[in-house]
């Protein structure tokens, strides 16, 4: 899902970079966070919850708060899930209440694996939140 949002973001000529919250140091990932337009962030969902692994991430976030730098930052959020979900509602508030503007109703939550529809809506979701940044 991630591939399809970045490749639609960059169909529209803007800069994406990826991290993977379980390989690279959250310093980094805070950094180009800060120095981004927007992030798109895909959590996949436990127990009805965000993976806990993003937590650090989330708690940097709202410490830092983008919001107090004047600029409010957009926000796009994909996620898996089992059964319940529950992921996607608990990041949009803490990504709000850290001073971001989260996409909610173009938020991906999908059941399993995602199928080529599926992954249509996430490349769909990277050219629109790349059209957002450009204006």
């Amino acid at each position: 899902m991630a591939h399809q949002i970045v490749e639609g973001i960059m169909s529209e000529g803007v800069e994406a970079k990826m991290h993977f919250i379980r390989y690279d140091p959250e310093s980094d990932i805070l950094a180009d966070i800060l120095d981004s337009k927007a992030i798109v962030l895909g959590v996949p969902t436990m127990m009805n919850n965000p993976y806990p692994k993003i937590g650090n991430l989330l708690a940097y976030l709202s410490c830092v708060s983008p919001a107090n730098t004047g600029v409010r930052k957009k926000a796009a959020l994909f996620s898996s899930k089992g059964w319940a979900g529950g992921a996607i509602a608990k990041l949009t508030t803490a990504l709000t209440d850290a001073g971001f503007d989260v996409l909610e109703d173009e938020a991906i939550e999908e059941i399993y694996v995602p199928d080529d529809n599926d992954l249509d809506k996430c490349y769909d979701l990277g050219k629109k939140l790349a059209q957002m940044v450009k204006e």
